[in-house]
């Protein structure tokens, strides 16, 4: 009685285990997690800011007074010289290329000069004409062929412009074809001994514009793709003023 007491004993604490067992292994077998990834982007921006200062990084003054330069060895040392510093800061989260634009009064082409920085990085691109408040403008395009970056010193470009100045041997004189005898931009012919005129009625205000244009650089395998792609090439018919 005893061994059959203690073999079904037996029996049933082997039962109880295998119950414990497969509830503890059923309740693990119901263990359940769940990880919810939140795939979190940043939204990239471009944004460049264009500095225009002076050399020694004075904000650039408007309504300047230009007059033709004395000294034609070094017309940046001569008073008249007007410094106009153009530099492109990048300001945006990501990498970008720009293209600038110089616009001036095309029949003063010959009149002024823009002391433009054309040492690489900055590369002449194109040249073409607009009008403008009925105004021709002759426009010369600028690129800066590396990606200016987030961090200085590389996210600030070398200036591209370095000032304007009026040619020593520009006056402002009546033009005589003209019926209105209206004075008239003219530069004078050592050779001749004319006036060349400049069909630009003499005024006050001359105005020099300059617009920069910028693309992100990731994903495009230089500055030319980059810029055609998001802006086109500059061109009479394809260009960023206002007509």
């Amino acid at each position: 009685m005893k061994k059959n007491t203690k073999k079904k004993l037996l029996s049933i604490m082997l039962i109880i285990a295998l119950l414990a067992i497969a509830v503890v292994g059923g309740t693990l077998a119901w263990f359940t997690a769940e990880d919810e990834v939140t795939n979190t982007f940043t939204v990239g921006s471009i944004k460049v800011t264009q500095n225009e200062t002076d050399s020694d990084g004075n904000a650039f003054i408007q309504n300047q007074f230009m007059l033709p330069i004395v000294n034609t060895i070094t017309p940046s040392a001569d008073d008249n010289y007007i410094e106009k510093v153009v530099t492109l800061t990048n300001d945006g989260k990501n990498e970008a290329y720009v293209r600038t634009h110089i616009a001036y009064p095309d029949a003063l082409g010959s009149y002024i000069t823009l002391d433009t920085n054309t040492n690489s990085p900055w590369q002449f691109e194109a040249h073409y004409t607009v009008t403008i408040d009925k105004v021709d403008y002759g426009v010369s395009t600028f690129v800066y062929t590396k990606p200016l970056k987030t961090t200085e010193p590389l996210k600030t470009t070398e200036p591209l412009l370095y000032g304007v100045y009026m040619n020593a041997n520009v006056d402002v004189k009546v033009n005589p074809a003209k019926e209105d005898l209206g004075a008239q931009f003219c530069k004078y012919n050592d050779i001749s001994k004319t006036y060349e005129y400049s069909g630009f009625p003499y005024t006050d205000t001359v105005n020099i514009l300059v617009l920069t244009q910028a693309v992100q650089a990731d994903g495009f395998p230089d500055w030319k793709t980059a810029l055609t792609a998001a802006f086109g090439a500059p061109t009479d018919e394809n260009n960023p003023f206002i007509d």
